[in-house]
């Protein structure tokens, strides 16, 4: 039961790691972002050049439960409206503040939390358990009592 268990998440995570390459290579093109609102807070999960980026807005202007789906090209990088503290290095990113939409009267300064992975780094994470599944497979499959090598 254990060693079923075991290959079910090996195979979860070996999908998982695909879709993530797949992801990673389709945001040099510009894939999009997911957004979505919950009460008064916003999320956005953005996916471009090879980096995953996740930030929260709190307050947000308060609307209905929606989630959306932006395709096209997505600036990954702060630009106009966001002030902070910004911590990057190597890819990672995270970032804390104010933000205010450049040329919007209806959404107020609002504060946000941001943080940023490189998608590599998700590949790597999600590519270890079948990794470790497939060499302890082998190796079990190698060591029987009993046999002989050959």
């Amino acid at each position: 039961m254990r060693w079923k268990l075991v290959s079910i998440t090996a195979s979860l995570s070996l999908l998982l790691c695909i879709a993530v390459v797949v992801l990673w290579v389709l945001s040099y093109r510009g894939v999009g972002s997911i957004v979505w609102t919950w009460h008064d807070v916003r999320y956005e999960l953005n996916s471009g050049r090879g980096r995953l980026i996740a930030t929260r807005f709190h307050p947000w202007p308060k609307q209905p439960w929606f989630v959306e789906f932006e395709p096209g090209q997505v600036d990954v990088s702060p630009g106009i409206g966001w002030s902070g503290i910004r911590h990057h290095r190597g890819g990672f990113e995270y970032t804390s503040g104010q933000y205010l939409p450049p040329f919007s009267w209806q959404i107020p300064r609002t504060n946000y939390r941001r943080v940023g992975v490189p998608q590599w780094f998700i590949a790597l994470l999600t590519a270890v358990a079948p990794t470790l599944f497939t060499v302890r497979f082998l190796r079990r499959r190698r060591a029987k009592p009993g046999l002989c090598s050959r």
